[in-house]
């Protein structure tokens, strides 16, 4: 298993390439994109062991990909962004609860496993 700092750094970075990788045509505008951010909490909870971590590995994946996903897509005006980043900052809330959910599967996907 991960260091904790290495861990949620790594969160940090999955959540980015994810949050980014969603903007490529691949994946732009599909439902796969919420099948590939499960996958990767999930496999992300796989190498977090305590409860702790698997908080913090969570919240800091959730965030760092609506945050990432968010900001790519925006398409709008320099006046809208105030409004689109309050929009940012609501929806982040949202990716932090369901990040933490997809690392909590995944933790005990590993403990029901071994």
């Amino acid at each position: 298993m991960l260091k904790s700092n290495a861990i949620v750094l790594v969160a940090a970075i999955a959540g980015l390439a994810c949050g980014l990788a969603s903007q490529t045509s691949l994946l732009a505008g599909q439902w796969a994109n919420l099948v590939v951010w499960g996958l990767a909490g999930v496999a992300l909870g796989w190498f977090t062991v305590s409860r702790r971590l698997i908080l913090w590995t969570g919240i800091v994946y959730g965030v760092f990909l609506s945050v990432t996903f968010l900001l790519a897509g925006f398409h709008g005006s320099p006046d809208r962004l105030p409004g689109f980043l309050g929009l940012v900052l609501l929806l982040s809330v949202l990716g932090a609860g369901a990040g933490l959910a997809a690392v909590f599967v995944g933790s005990r996907l590993r403990r029901l496993a071994l």
